[in-house]
This record gives C-alpha cells, structure tokens and sequence, in this order.
C-alpha cells in the first residue's frame, strides 16, 4: 500500500486503478468514489501534460475510462470535458474550472485511496492507539476528570473515586469514558465513524441497545424515551418543539415505530 499511490507519480496512479479496477465489485458495495477519481486524475494528467495544449490523448483516455461512469457521475463529467475550452492551465486557474488545476485533487487520492485498502483487510486505517490517545488528549480525560468532581461536590454515588490513579492512565481513561459515555464530546472530522442521534426528548445520544425509533408522524425519538412516555391503552403522548417549526401536540401508537437505521457519512 505503501508504494501504490504517489502524487507525482503516474505509474504508480496507474498501479492504483489496476487495484481498484480488481476490487471494483467491494467499491461498488461501498458507493466509493475511489476508481472514477483515480481516472479524473489521470485524465487531468494527461490534459496538462502537453505544451501547446494537445487534449486528443485525454479525449481519448476519458471515452475508454471516464465514459463508464458517465450516469453516476454526470454532472463532473461534463465538467472534465468542459474544461478543455480553458486551455492552457494559466487560463484554467483563473476559469469557472479552476479547482481542476489544483494539486488537492490528487493529494486527497492518497487518504481515499488508505481508507478503501484497509477496509478489503477488514483493518481500521488509524492504528487503534492513537486514535484513543487523541481522543482522551483532545479533550476527553478534562471533560470526565470534571464531571466527576461534580459528582463529588454533590455528593453523588461514586464508587471508584479513590480506585482511579493516576499511574493507571489507559484502565482509568477507559473506565470512566464507558462510565461518561453519555457526555458529548467533541471530535475532529476523522474521528466521527457514523451518524449521530440525539434524543430530543432525553437530549442522550442513541446507542445499539437504544437506537432512534420512528413514528409514523416523522418524529424521531430513543427507544427508551418511547417506552417511558405516558402510555394509555397502547398509546403515546409526543410533544416536540423545534424553534423553526410549530408546537406539534400527537397521539401515536408505540407499535408502529420503526427504527431508524442510521447510515455511514460518505
């Protein structure tokens, strides 16, 4: 993996589209991106690489292996042929189409490119360590470290408070964070794994034991807020209030909830 994709280097995005021609299926199921980009940079390679500007070697690069891609990705399509109206690259840069001449849209092949190797492994593409070690770094350990001592200005239960030392650090830091585990913390883009769903009625976010349940109204609750509203042979009170809609008052029945599935980001 480590030699398949460079930047500067054509062999080697044309090592990378073999590969992702071979796994085209698993890329398909994933709806990834990976092959049609690794094309477009090839393609936009080949349209710069010519002084005067000669794009007949992209046309012809485009029909054999951008056409297939024509119906899913129509509308960038049109724009890498569009494109060509702009020649040569001081004119492009300062066109409608100038993203196409910046050098970010072959550096981004590089993570797309780790992300979709890992995942035909069934590896992780951040090694596992690090990823716990910036989470509890970027704010996770100060934001436990107070609640727990409002628990103790409280005088809340809090059985562990003289069994976490510090020397522990890993024991203590995954303790408290399944302890905390309803505390919103805040992560950088690479570190968000799946969609988030907050309870509007609980303000808790959902988890696999309690997923996001929806009614046949539209609204979207917990599963345990669901069970715990005021029943009455079988029905539910919900009352939701959102500052851009209006007070929405609805009796519904709790057996034709469904659970709402939520989906990776792309």
């Amino acid at each position: 993996m480590c030699t398949a994709i460079s930047s500067g280097n054509p062999k080697s995005n044309c090592r990378t589209s073999s590969w992702a021609s071979k796994y085209k299926s698993f890329l398909e199921s994933r709806s990834s991106p990976l092959e049609f980009y690794l094309h477009r940079s090839q393609y936009i390679r080949l349209l710069l690489s010519t002084h005067p500007p000669d794009p007949e070697a992209a046309i012809a690069y485009a029909n054999q292996y951008l056409r297939p891609f024509h119906d899913e990705h129509e509308g960038e399509f049109r724009r890498l042929m569009s494109c060509i109206a702009y020649l040569p690259l001081s004119r492009l840069q300062r066109s409608p189409y100038a993203d196409l001449a910046q050098p970010q849209i072959h550096l981004d092949l590089e993570a797309l490119f780790s992300k979709e190797y890992c995942a035909t492994l069934g590896m992780s593409r951040q090694i596992p360590l690090r990823v716990v070690g910036d989470v509890g770094g970027g704010g996770a350990l100060a934001r436990i470290e107070k609640g727990k001592k409002v628990m103790k200005d409280r005088k809340s239960e809090w059985t562990h408070s003289d069994e976490l030392p510090v020397s522990k650090f890993w024991s203590t830091f995954i303790r408290l964070l399944i302890h905390y585990s309803q505390i919103e913390l805040p992560l950088p883009a690479e570190n968000r794994y799946h969609s988030i769903f907050a309870c509007l009625v609980s303000k808790e976010q959902s988890t696999e034991h309690n997923p996001p349940m929806m009614l046949d109204c539209g609204h979207v609750i917990s599963k345990d807020s669901l069970s715990k509203l005021n029943k009455s042979a079988g029905y539910v009170s919900i009352i939701g209030y959102n500052h851009s809609l209006n007070l929405c008052i609805d009796e519904r029945n709790a057996h034709i909830a469904l659970e709402k599935l939520l989906t990776d980001p792309p």
